[in-house]
């Protein structure tokens, strides 16, 4: 079930079936760099390109902050994810 969870300046999709973060922004990276090669497959066996992996802070409804590691930057990815998984 994926359910949209929207902050004061980014929409994140939350979805329990999702094996992975995913997010198109690169400036909401507060650590990038690890390089990976190779492609993120969807239910419907489409694909797009993995570009790299790092960790973003992201602001909770309550104004605190989260930090979230192990995102993959996959700029043409349609909305940002969070796994819930």
């Amino acid at each position: 079930m994926m359910k949209k969870m929207k902050t004061k300046e980014n929409t994140w999709c939350l979805d329990n079936g999702a094996n992975n973060h995913m997010c198109l922004d690169k400036d909401k990276f507060v650590e990038l760099g690890e390089s990976i090669k190779g492609n993120f497959t969807f239910v419907d066996h489409s694909k797009i390109s993995i570009k790299e992996k790092g960790t973003i802070l992201i602001q909770m409804k309550d104004d605190s902050h989260q930090f979230i590691s192990d995102v993959y930057y996959i700029p043409t990815v349609k909305s940002n994810i969070l796994s819930l998984g």
